[in-house]
């Protein structure tokens, strides 16, 4: 058979020696060229399709966590949220991409060394894959513990990202009170324990890796014994035997490969759990399916009962009950931790009230749409805050489609301009 087929192909080759020369080497140049477009074209194909993902990832992040309410955030920190947004989606993008990729061709390549194998000598490759679910084994076993160690890291990684926006974002007062040294020491032991766990995530992989080359090493070492004393026996002569361990070598790459994929995934799972979390947290201050346009308000404000908490049963304001007329002045007194601001968070809805119903003009603020509702509210806070914008931009914040005359009215009328 293989006769006749190199007589057939033979046919199709030119008869001297230098022209089959020359196609030969034009054959690897093409085949080279070929390659290496293909490889270029999937590599580039996969890393849009990543990159896309992740920005449309990273929008719906973003676009979560500014519906979410102040309970949610209250209960959280900006750095761990940070690191979601930004690190876990990369790291999600940077894992995936290529594991995708590898598992794929590393699948294929092992199915097609064992059917390789298969029809060579089924013994010797019964014998070769038998170890494959002892590695299947320690993949998931040790797959489980770098998931964890991971978690921590992560953990260990928005801790850090705390630290630092919180102090970045108080330097004055650390300035003030000459606390740099302390703030700077916080951040070293918070670095240190993230270090910390990203080794023990390391040490994890490499035992997993070790684990791997041990079991392959067990493996192969069997296929030369049984093979050695069937070629001594006179069952496969030395040449078989070594072109099978070229293929065993061929099999044993993929599947290292593999395992290492397996180690990743765990990895990713992580930041996937992480993404999920924001993704799949419930909104507590909904609007109502029937919810409606808020109309034209003239400021008439009512509070009947009202009870709130920031905890369970430790109400900052409890079965409170005031009406403000349209166009009154009221000034709330009181002390820190009093209620003063729940009532303003209250009144813009930030919150829902435990107990009690808050009315404007007599609806109350749960039938209003909650846009068309707080964009007729102007709120003036304690402390100023401007986003990194022009001026013009943060007085139209409160209405997008402001003019610049209208921006110009408003910033003389605050003597702002």
């Amino acid at each position: 058979k293989n006769r006749g087929f190199m007589l057939w192909l033979g046919e199709f080759l030119p008869s001297d020696r230098m022209q089959l020369l020359a196609a030969c080497c034009l054959a690897v140049v093409s085949i080279a060229a070929l390659r290496g477009l293909f490889s270029y074209s999937e590599k580039i194909l996969a890393e849009t399709v990543g990159q896309k993902v992740v920005s449309d990832l990273r929008v719906a992040i973003f676009a979560r966590l500014q519906r979410l309410s102040l309970t949610f955030h209250s209960k959280r920190r900006t750095g761990d949220l940070m690191v979601r947004l930004t690190g876990d989606v990369t790291m999600l993008r940077e894992i995936l991409v290529p594991m995708v990729l590898d598992f794929t061709t590393q699948a294929l390549v092992l199915a097609g060394m064992m059917a390789l194998m298969a029809l060579m000598d089924l013994t010797l490759t019964l014998i070769a894959v038998a170890t494959l679910p002892l590695l299947l084994l320690a993949t998931a076993r040790y797959g489980g513990l770098i998931r964890e160690a991971s978690r921590e890291q992560r953990r260990k990684e928005g801790k850090v990202a705390t630290v630092a926006s919180e102090a970045l974002a108080s330097v004055a007062v650390i300035q003030a009170y000459s606390i740099a040294e302390a703030v700077a020491a916080r951040f070293s032991r918070q670095n240190f324990k993230s270090l910390n766990a990203g080794l023990r995530s390391l040490r994890l992989e490499e035992s997993l890796g070790r684990i791997v080359e041990m079991t392959i090493a067990v493996g192969s070492c069997l296929v030369l014994w049984v093979g050695a004393r069937r070629s001594l026996a006179g069952g496969m002569s030395p040449g078989e035997l070594v072109v099978f361990l070229a293929y065993l070598r061929g099999l044993y790459k993929p599947t290292r490969d593999l395992v290492r994929i397996g180690a990743k995934a765990s990895k990713a799972a992580v930041c996937g759990e992480r993404i999920l979390e924001i993704l799949d947290s419930g909104e507590e201050v909904r609007e109502s399916p029937d919810a409606l346009p808020a109309p034209a308000l003239s400021g008439e404000i009512a509070f009947e009962g009202v009870t709130f908490g920031y905890q369970e049963n430790r109400p900052v304001l409890h079965d409170l009950s005031f009406r403000i007329a349209p166009g009154e002045r009221v000034g709330l007194v009181g002390p820190s931790g009093s209620g003063k601001s729940t009532i303003l968070a209250l009144l813009l809805r930030l919150y829902d009230p435990d107990a009690g119903t808050i009315r404007v003009d007599g609806h109350d603020i749960r039938r209003f749409q909650l846009e068309s509702y707080r964009r007729q509210i102007a709120i003036v806070l304690q402390e100023p805050f401007l986003f990194g914008e022009s001026v013009a931009e943060n007085i139209r914040c409160g209405r997008q489609e402001a003019t610049s005359e209208e921006i110009r009215a408003a910033a003389q009328a605050a003597d702002a301009h």
